[in-house]
């Protein structure tokens, strides 16, 4: 999940790990273009979160690309966000 969306100035993007994984996120604009990217980390199970500084991004839509690994498996969430002022 983005909160809030849309949003101005900050986002939180919240995760839920059912176990133990590696979890990375990028943030896109619509042209493909690679805003931000996390760099890969270890979580522990349950919920994770992470604010996104939007402050200085212009108005408009994005895209966060959120990699979940746990070793078994992997899955990959592309979610909307759009900034607005």
């Amino acid at each position: 999940n983005l909160i809030p969306n849309p949003t101005t100035d900050l986002a939180t993007l919240r995760v839920d790990l059912p176990q133990k994984a590696n979890v990375d996120f990028e943030l896109f604009n619509l042209n493909g273009q690679l805003i931000y990217g996390s760099g890969e980390g270890q979580f522990d199970a349950g919920r994770r979160e992470w604010t996104l500084n939007t402050s200085q991004l212009a108005p408009g839509m994005y895209l966060v690309k959120v990699n979940i690994r746990d070793g078994a498996t992997e899955q990959e969430r592309t979610l909307k966000l759009a900034i607005t002022r």
